[in-house]
């Protein structure tokens, strides 16, 4: 908690932000077991897609700012629009590999959760709630944790403290074993939700 109370050296917000990331992406393999992941390309992906687009279609899709209405009407995106098949293909898969990818984070909590509670694996009716709150907090962080060329002054200190203490909140709740008592699991949730 030291970078979140002092921030005591400039971008300890982004250091803050991806070591959330990375504990929240790893920690279900060093808990629960290694699982491969497959993560998806996005770069590569739409660098990909540039080059269908480009090969397929004659014009880029207009700025959202014309698309609302800076143009005449008569040049304005119809309401239906005809892509190749590939492109379609294309654009298809990166839009399902992006969904299980969120999947994945999911899946990643409750494998997790489940193997640090042993006895709800498959009930997972039972953990969704503390499930739903570490998905909540971690992605608040990840949300923050690229550059937004915001530096760490333009960040709300307090908001900021508020979401890391929960976070370190059910980390510690981990580490000292706490979940095996319904009391501090519904604590948690109990001021998550003030």
């Amino acid at each position: 908690m030291l970078y979140v109370h002092q921030a005591p050296m400039p971008g300890w917000s982004r250091l803050v932000c991806h070591s959330v990331r990375e504990i929240r992406n790893c920690l279900p393999d060093a808990v629960a077991g290694k699982r491969t992941r497959r993560q998806v390309q996005y770069v590569q992906r739409l660098n990909k897609l540039v080059e269908l687009w480009v090969e397929h279609e004659t014009t880029l899709p207009p700025s959202p700012e014309t698309a609302l209405g800076d143009v005449a009407p008569s040049s304005r995106v119809p309401d239906v629009v005809t892509l190749s098949r590939r492109l379609y293909e294309d654009i298809g898969l990166l839009i399902r590999e992006h969904q299980e990818g969120l999947e994945r984070r999911s899946e990643g909590a409750y494998r997790l959760f489940e193997a640090l509670i042993p006895e709800t694996k498959g009930q997972r009716q039972l953990l969704e709630p503390i499930v739903n709150e570490w998905l909540s907090i971690t992605e608040w962080f990840m949300e923050r944790a690229h550059d937004s060329s915001k530096d760490d002054g333009q960040f709300n200190i307090q908001e900021f403290q508020k979401q890391f203490e929960q976070f370190e909140r059910i980390l510690g709740a981990v580490i000292r074993d706490f979940f095996r008592t319904t009391d501090e699991l519904d604590q948690i949730l109990e001021d998550a939700n003030r």
